[in-house]
């Protein structure tokens, strides 16, 4: 099919609304020139909105910087929407617990090591300030407080994460002095290949590195290769001997320093020659995890083995973009203080991860076909220009090659658009690709044509004809969506009906099936005219130890619970798909040990097949997608069945894009001699739980299931299915949420940037006071105020008991003690304090400030000429007062600048003109947050506001009732203010159910819905 690419009338449609967004300085001016058409876009083509409503594409050569593994709208990516907590955040969700257990035992599995440990955050910076932090907290030399990176590193945009990225543009302007990461060269090899020969005693002499009399072989020194390790690992050795390095932070291969490859043999002797000093490797997967390279981790791809050969492992690896979330991996494991297991993180980006992270490793096969295509036309390309082009690199998906003259760069990327793509530069002179597993040798040949025609125009000065449309293959992304709507709106509905003809043909309606042929059902009544055609197809596709016996079919055909559909045109039978109980089916390997095995209305699929003559309509895909639907129509509760790893490889990824996961992962399954013998044992959730009432909630989960209805999922499946880098593509969806959210504070504070949760709001409010004000970098905050553990800025904020940067915790504010902190805030020297910190209620524990508190420490702050800046996360939704939606509307409260945590992944700052930093990309992250995050919000604030009246009634009726309620029992230190608030107590299961503790203290925090449906108990 042909599809239109971008032109310049998409560009200039672009600007005019996005000007609308820039206006008085609501967010930076820096997104690039196209909006978004999340709907519109397939496979490795990124949807660009028109003027006149039609998607015009962009091919992304770059995957959304290495987010995007399986390209635009992949079926599996679909799953995420079918699993219920994907839409309200629970992380308490009972399914979401159990696909949670499956991502972190795939992990372990991939990883090689079953201590293994795993944290959940918001991205890829956060992942290393978390890994920093923890390598910090169990730091051997207590006086230690500097990162060791290297020379080309990138590491994200948190202060401490800055400071160890190598890029003095985007590092010096928030370095602080006393903070900064010490540096090393990186030993780049000239190729891709890592795998290199280890010198006789490399290893030992490595671990050995600590000695007094440590010494180096001369000989090692002969070879240019190995000089240049050597001479950064004794680099590496004078700084550790220094004892002020508490974590060494390196990625296998530099990414944004511009694809530096380095080998096993480098990596091997980092790692035995740091923990000779004690000080822990942390490797920096974010962008070569989850299967850049040809290795799921590109860290395995290297031989590293211990003095003893054993696998030898960092400390921590950290992945995030593919990964779809931030994740923090301890392959020896890690015990968590009180901070450390405050987790934050969106449950649909980990459920889309865990999606991605399964499709991906049965992508394996691809991923190596693409290197080799990659490479013979990439060095056929520099070839061809080698007087301009050098060193051609591939692995895996990612690709890369040199100009040789770094001024070509720039001409290089301004031509990107023009010729329909999109890559970046990294390094000085590197032209930086990232393709996915939905890129075809078609698609592959317009890139290559582009880039050579690039070459041509810039380096021979002979311009080729642009081409405005691109041939590919059709994804039929319109008809997944179909699916996927279809599904959603059955559990929705919570469908359970006998009589399934109706969703029989709408599923018919969108088989896209010939006049000739017919979608049946096989029962019991019709099993005899169709048994022979189900054998001859069984014998037709496989071999005798794979097919099914005949009387599995009649089984499931005569079940009555058994769901069996075919494709057929005549009497031919085309493909079928047949399942019943899970009881009915007691031999196959597996099936007993799966939790459902007792209940009637959880299937087990035994077969699905398609003829060899209908190969390549997707029909095996539509009927699992069919049966499916009609299992939900019916109101059963699951599906279950087996996939063998890599030779069904196509199978489970249909099975991922409708919400499956790993029930148990068996290995050595199959008794053959097949390279891959392990088999997943998958379930897919049919129904959606009727959710529990939890009055703790509103902070992480701002919608309830009551929240949602047909019209919103299907507006908002786009969302949930692309994740997309918001610093550099938005559409003006989510520019109209953000302005919204914006509107709903002062309007002195609507200037703003986004953020991937609550600690990236930490960091980029400290960015911009300190650029804009120069001052600190001390800050002042109270015990008990909260504001994230995933940077080092704040859990500095937050903790007062091991803090990385200067932070002055002063008691928390009362009437008691306001006349003594005032004191204290008009003998700081406004030059030496960045800002005042607070929560004008306490999210750990829901206390709030008292309003003349709050007025004389703003009014104290103003005279001291330090910023105040609040953290609105608890105190939002009326939760400080019932006359403003946050603290920040009374105009006798309004500070300077403030926080909100969204919920999810999404966060917002915002501020005064005096201390917004409107340079285009100083503040920006990849992610800068995610869109349905940002679309949740915004539903709930449109709901309250538009009904605010019934908001703060029920809000005043459910303070009483649960006063009331409450005053039955032993409580204690009850706190409780607009329905907000906290206790200790001892409380039977029917009532403590329904609160979650934090630090022996029950919360009480609900959203709306949860608020009504306890009102209605």
């Amino acid at each position: 099919m042909k599809i239109n690419l971008i032109n310049n009338e998409d560009k200039k449609f672009a600007q005019e609304n996005l000007s609308k967004f820039y206006d008085n300085n609501l967010i930076p001016a820096e997104k690039k020139e196209y909006l978004t058409d999340h709907k519109g876009s397939k496979g490795p083509y990124m949807g660009i909105a028109s003027s006149n409503g039609e998607t015009h594409y962009l091919m992304d050569a770059a995957s959304q910087i290495a987010t995007l593994g399986l390209g635009f709208n992949s079926p599996v990516f679909m799953g995420t929407t079918q699993l219920q907590s994907s839409w309200t955040n629970n992380k308490n969700d009972p399914t979401f617990k159990q696909l949670r257990e499956a991502f972190e035992n795939f992990i372990k599995r991939e990883i090689g090591s079953e201590k293994t440990t795993i944290t959940f955050c918001n991205s890829g910076a956060e992942s290393n300030e978390t890994a920093l932090g923890y390598c910090y907290a169990r730091r051997f030399e207590k006086s230690a407080n500097k990162v060791l990176a290297f020379k080309g590193s990138f590491h994200g945009r948190m202060l401490v994460s800055l400071s160890a990225t190598w890029n003095p543009s985007k590092r010096e302007p928030f370095e602080w002095d006393g903070y900064k990461a010490v540096y090393c060269e990186y030993p780049e090899l000239e190729d891709a290949k890592t795998n290199l020969t280890f010198p006789q005693d490399w290893r030992e002499t490595w671990d050995n590195a600590s000695a007094n009399d440590f010494s180096i072989n001369d000989n090692w020194l002969n070879d240019p290769t190995l000089k240049n390790e050597t001479d950064c690992l004794m680099e590496v050795r004078e700084k550790l001997a220094k004892k002020d390095i508490f974590a060494v932070i390196i990625e296998p291969m530099q990414c944004e320093g511009g694809d530096r490859y380095s080998s096993d043999r480098f990596h091997t002797a980092l790692i035995l020659l740091a923990r000779a000093f004690n000080v822990p490797v942390i490797n920096d997967e974010v962008q070569t995890g989850f299967h850049l390279g040809r290795e799921f981790f590109w860290h395995r791809q290297l031989n590293m083995r211990d003095v003893d050969g054993s696998q030898l492992y960092p400390d921590y690896v950290v992945c995030a973009k593919k990964a779809q979330i931030g994740m923090v991996i301890a392959p020896h494991g890690i015990t968590k203080n009180k901070i450390e297991q405050r987790e934050s993180f969106q449950v649909a980006s980990a459920i889309r991860g865990y999606l991605h992270a399964m499709a991906l490793k049965q992508s394996r096969s691809k991923i190596l076909h693409i290197e080799s295509d990659v490479t013979k036309r990439l060095d056929n390309l520099t070839q061809k220009y080698k007087e301009f082009l050098s060193r051609p690199r591939a692995c895996g998906v990612s690709f890369a090659m040199d100009l040789n003259d770094k001024d070509n760069v720039a001409k290089f990327i301004a031509k990107r658009f023009d010729h329909g793509l999109l890559y970046y530069p990294a390094g000085d002179k590197t032209l930086r690709f990232r393709l996915n597993t939905a890129f075809n040798s078609g698609d592959l040949d317009f890139l290559f044509e582009r880039l050579d025609a690039i070459c041509s125009d810039l380096f021979l000065n002979k311009q080729t004809e642009i081409p405005s449309t691109v041939t590919t293959v059709d994804r039929n992304t319109e008809n997944e969506y179909k699916w996927q709507e279809l599904l959603l709106k059955l559990k929705l509905e919570e469908s359970s009906s006998s009589d399934i003809t109706n969703t029989l043909n709408e599923v018919a309606g969108i088989f896209e099936l010939s006049t000739e042929e017919k979608l049946i059902i096989i029962d019991g009544a019709n099993f005899s005219d169709w048994k022979e055609q189900v054998n001859r197809l069984q014998t037709e596709v496989y071999e005798p130890t794979r097919q099914t016996s005949i009387e599995r079919f009649e089984t499931s055909a005569k079940s009555p619970y058994g769901i069996n559909l075919a494709v057929v045109k005549g009497n031919e039978l085309l493909a079928m798909a047949f399942s019943s109980s899970l009881q009915d089916h007691p031999l196959e390997r597996g099936v007993r040990r799966s939790s459902s095995f007792n209940d009637p209305k959880s299937l087990y699929v035994i077969d699905t097949t398609v003829a060899k003559s209908s190969r390549g309509r997707n029909l095996g895909a539509k009927l699992k997608s069919a049966l499916t639907i009609l299992a939900c129509a019916k109101g059963y509760n699951s599906i279950q069945g087996r996939n063998r790893d890599q030779l069904a490889g196509r199978m489970l990824h249909i099975n991922l894009a409708l919400g499956s996961f790993e029930s148990h992962y068996i290995k050595e399954d199959y008794p053959d001699f097949e390279e891959h013998r392990d088999v997943v044992f998958y379930s897919t959730p049919l129904r959606w739980n009727k959710e529990e009432i939890n009055l703790s909630s509103r902070k992480d989960s701002p919608l309830s299931c009551e929240d949602l209805d047909k019209e919103y999922l299907h507006e908002e499946v786009p969302y949930l299915t692309n994740k997309v880098c918001l610093s550099n593509f938005v559409n003006t969806k989510f520019l109209s949420n953000v302005k919204d959210i914006l509107n709903s504070i002062p309007a002195s504070l609507q200037h703003g940037f986004t953020t991937s949760g609550q600690s990236e709001c930490v960091d980029k409010l400290t960015k911009t006071i300190w650029v804009e004000r120069k001052k600190g970098p001390k800050s002042i905050s109270f015990k008990g105020h909260y504001f994230g553990s995933g940077s080092f800025l704040s859990r500095s904020l937050t903790d007062s008991e091991d803090n990385y940067f200067p932070v002055e915790h002063l008691d928390h504010p009362t009437k008691e003690n306001i006349d003594q902190i005032i004191k204290n805030i008009e003998s700081q020297k406004a030059d030496d304090v960045l800002g005042i910190w607070l929560e004008p209620v306490r999210q750990l524990d829901m206390i709030t400030i008292e309003r003349d508190v709050l007025k004389k420490l703003k009014e104290a702050a103003k005279k001291a000429g330090i910023p105040i800046i609040y953290n609105e996360t608890a105190s939002q939704a009326h939760n400080y007062s019932l006359d403003h939606y946050y603290a920040s509307n009374d105009p006798e409260l309004t500070p300077n600048a403030g926080m909100v945590f969204l919920g999810g992944q999404g966060g917002l700052v915002f501020c005064d003109d005096n201390l917004f930093l409107g340079k285009p990309l100083m503040m920006i992250s990849t992610w800068d947050g995610d869109e349905y995050s940002f679309s949740a919000y915004k539903r709930n604030l449109d709901k309250i506001s538009a009904n605010k009246n019934d908001y703060l009634a029920d809000k005043k009726a459910f303070h009483e009732k649960v006063t009331t309620i409450l005053n039955n029992y032993p409580v204690e230190d009850l706190q409780i203010n607009n329905g907000t608030g906290s206790f200790r107590g001892k409380l039977p299961k029917k009532l403590s159910q329904y609160f979650d503790q934090v630090d022996g203290r029950y919360i009480i925090d609900p959203n709306w819905s949860m608020m009504k449906k306890f009102l209605a108990l």
